[in-house]
This record gives C-alpha cells, structure tokens and sequence, in this order.
C-alpha cells in the first residue's frame, strides 16, 4: 500500500472517529444528517467506533470518501457524488464551493489566520488605489465570514457548552487564544460584514 493510500485511510478513521465518536457535526451542507447517518451506520451493525474504527472505515468503502483540503476536509458520499465535468470538479474543489466540503470547529484558528491575511491584502489594495481588487478582497473576507469563521464559532461554543473549556482546550490547544478573544472577534467580524469597499 502506498503512503498516500495509508496516510488517506488513517486521516479518514480520525474524522469517522469525531464525527461517531466525538459527536462532532460537520459543518456544511447537511452536515448533521451526515453525522447521523454514519452514526446509524455503525449503531446497525454494532460496531464499537472506539475499537473497531478499521473495521468500520472498510465497511463504508467507496460510500464515504474522505480527503483533506486546505482549511477543511472533503466528505463525499455516494449520495453526493462529484460532477462528472472535470474542469468543474477542479473548479470547485479549488474555491470551497462544493457540498461536499466541510469544516469543524476546531478549524477556527486557521479560518481567523486566513481573514486576518485578508484584512491585509484589501487595505494594501485600497492603499494603492486598487478598489476594484480591494471590492474583491471584501468579498472574500465576507465569504470566508459567513461560511467558515461564524459557522465554526458557533460550533466551538456548542461544543464547551456541551464539554467544557478546559476540555476543548485540552484537545485543541491552538484554540485557547481564539476562545479567550471570542468576543472581541465576533465583534472585529460584524464591522467587516457591514463593511462597504468604499470605506476603510
């Protein structure tokens, strides 16, 4: 078996591992019935996700693909299989657009490092005259807002809720400055998303 094979099969258990395990919700489309149906799939077959996390990750086979991306994870089933165009596919796997990418609340960190660098570019722009790449960075920042940073903010505030602080600090350490800041960040997003372009 080759490394890239091995290293696809393991980095898969770990996610079917937080999603059955962990009750980690995916977030994207439909995320929380793809949590459940995994979990179904399991509790059907009495697998124990702790234990036999090899076992179960075969028997999904070719019903649940799952593969890194940049700043999430593709999760593809096979009732939500991939275009048959492959200039789409490459398209959207490249920008995020797909229903088949999603993120978990752990991710927040990178989420916040990416808009941070955004912040950056569109004031760069701005300065140097560019609106119309300025305009474009708003919007990125916008997007990556609303469908990444909130989204895994309100998922990491669910999951203390449920855990406990110090247990998601714990298992995710580089997530304490992002959890000590909520406030001040849910703040600092709510300017950039009443933001116009016109105005820095």
């Amino acid at each position: 078996m080759a490394p890239s094979d091995l290293a696809n099969i393991e980095y898969s258990e770990k996610i079917i591992s937080e999603i059955a395990g962990d009750d980690l919700t995916p977030i994207g489309f439909m995320g929380s019935d793809l949590r459940d149906n995994i979990k179904l799939f399991i509790n059907d077959r009495h697998l124990d996700v702790k234990k036999d996390i090899h076992q179960i990750q075969e028997a999904l086979g070719k019903n649940l693909i799952i593969r890194r991306k940049t700043g999430g994870v593709c999760i593809r089933t096979s009732l939500t299989p991939c275009t048959r165009d492959a200039q789409t596919n490459e398209d959207m796997c490249a920008h995020n657009p797909c229903s088949n990418f999603f993120q978990f609340y752990y991710m927040a960190d990178l989420s916040y490092l990416d808009f941070q660098t955004l912040q950056k570019t569109y004031a760069e722009n701005l300065s140097n005259g560019r609106t119309r790449a300025a305009q474009k960075e708003l919007q990125k920042i916008k997007d990556l807002l609303r469908s990444k940073l909130e989204p895994e903010l309100d998922e990491l505030d669910r999951e203390i809720a449920c855990k406990g602080k110090d247990h998601v600090i714990i298992r995710n350490p580089s997530l304490s400055t992002i959890i000590d800041n909520e406030t001040e960040i849910r703040e600092e997003i709510a300017l950039w998303i009443k933001k116009r372009s016109d105005r820095f």
